[in-house]
């Protein structure tokens, strides 16, 4: 029989990561990080065909940022929902051996709930605008993304506007499923979140 299934979701930047490889660490759980698996599922979509991965997988550029934020999330949670079969597996085949925490912007709560993963084993992080601006700007990697961007400024601001509102219709869709949403502001200190965190996922 397989063993528990456990989510973090949310927004991506905000803590995810960290908070689930120090809660698998405490409780001897396997850590499967969606965001470390994307980009290979996802090159496995485009050559099976799928026009939004093949889309998506090219370098960003002026276009990539063009549409209306709303597009742009909505294209984003096609992805989730695109990719999500090969995760679910990939998770289930882990689950046979030990109990495992899953973590990543793609475990959408309606997905997790679609797969039978109930409330009390999912916790959905949301980070405040503020929050999620400061602490992105800190990333390396983000002038590498933006390299091709004429307006690097606007491209980033386009790119904050869409994963703002990924956020706000994470944390909707977790209260309308009944998942706990630990808002993220930076206001509490890593043990205070961890501890937060296992109480919302019954590890505590």
């Amino acid at each position: 029989m397989p063993h528990a299934i456990y989510g973090i979701s949310g927004s991506p930047c905000c803590g995810k990561s960290t908070v689930a490889e120090l809660l698998t660490r405490r409780h001897g759980l396997h850590l499967y990080s969606l965001d470390e698996e994307l980009g290979r599922m996802m090159k496995l979509l485009a050559r099976e065909g799928n026009a939004l991965c093949r889309r998506m997988l090219k370098p960003w550029d002026d276009g990539t940022w063009a549409p209306d934020p709303r597009e742009l999330c909505r294209e984003q949670e096609r992805l989730y929902e695109a990719i999500f079969p090969m995760v679910w597996q990939e998770i289930s085949a882990l689950a046979e051996e030990k109990p495992v925490l899953a973590e990543g912007a793609g475990l959408m709560p309606v997905l997790l709930q679609m797969v039978g993963v109930p409330p009390g084993r999912c916790l959905c992080m949301i980070p405040t605008w503020e929050f999620q601006w400061e602490h992105y700007s800190k990333r390396d990697w983000v002038d590498l993304f933006l390299q091709n961007c004429t307006r690097p400024d606007l491209a980033f601001r386009r790119w904050m506007e869409r994963d703002c509102l990924f956020a706000a219709r994470r944390q909707k869709e977790a209260q309308a499923l009944g998942h706990p949403v630990l808002l993220v502001d930076g206001t509490l200190r890593l043990e205070q979140t961890l501890a937060r965190a296992q109480k919302a996922l019954g590890l505590a």
